[in-house]
């Protein structure tokens, strides 16, 4: 009975550690520790136990710790990818409404440039065509102010000085034809 009593209260409070440890809690004293019987061995591996345990728990709040922080990491990098997706497809709506402006310029331009481009050739056919009347009025002025003087020698001699005197407004006309005959030559120049 004495040898059931020196056991079976060691055991008893062993029993109990066991239970304790079962639950979780690693800060319990082992009972039994330090003895040389089969109790003390009993108790250095509960011991071993208690201290795994103990590294078990550091481990996983560790990993916990980290699985927490890797789930913040995540979400900012999600909530990042969101925000550039949204930045970059505002800048690729920009960029679109540019490059549709861009086009309607162009186009714009291009129809003004067709427009300005049949307005030269216009000015040039009737720059021509101007040229061409006006070397017609050139020649005929020419041939006008050739025919003037002999006709009015013709009338000199045959109304004589009183005549001269009524037909006296057609002496400029020498000069307005010279005169005429510079505009001509000046608008070629030009032409």
């Amino acid at each position: 009975m004495i040898a059931a009593q020196r056991f079976a209260r060691p055991l008893t409070d062993m029993a109990g550690a066991m239970g304790r440890l079962a639950e979780g809690d690693t800060a319990l004293t082992i009972p039994g520790r330090g003895r040389s019987d089969e109790v003390g061995t009993m108790a250095e591996a509960l011991e071993k136990f208690r201290e795994q345990a103990k590294a078990n728990a550091a481990f996983e709040a560790a990993a916990a710790i980290e699985g927490a922080a890797r789930d913040r990491r995540q979400t900012m990098v999600e909530s990042l990818t969101q925000e550039f997706g949204g930045s970059v497809a505002s800048i690729m709506d920009r960029l679109r409404d540019s490059a549709g402006g861009m086009r309607d310029a162009s186009i714009s331009m291009a129809s003004a440039s067709e427009q300005t481009r049949d307005r030269v050739a216009d000015t040039a056919e009737g720059a021509q065509q101007n040229s061409s009347n006006l070397a017609a009025v050139a020649a005929a002025t020419e041939e006008m102010t050739a025919s003037v003087p002999k006709s009015l020698v013709r009338s000199r001699k045959r109304r004589g000085q009183r005549s001269m005197r009524r037909n006296a407004p057609i002496r400029p006309m020498p000069r307005c034809v010279a005169s005429l005959n510079r505009l001509i030559r000046l608008a070629m120049w030009r032409g």
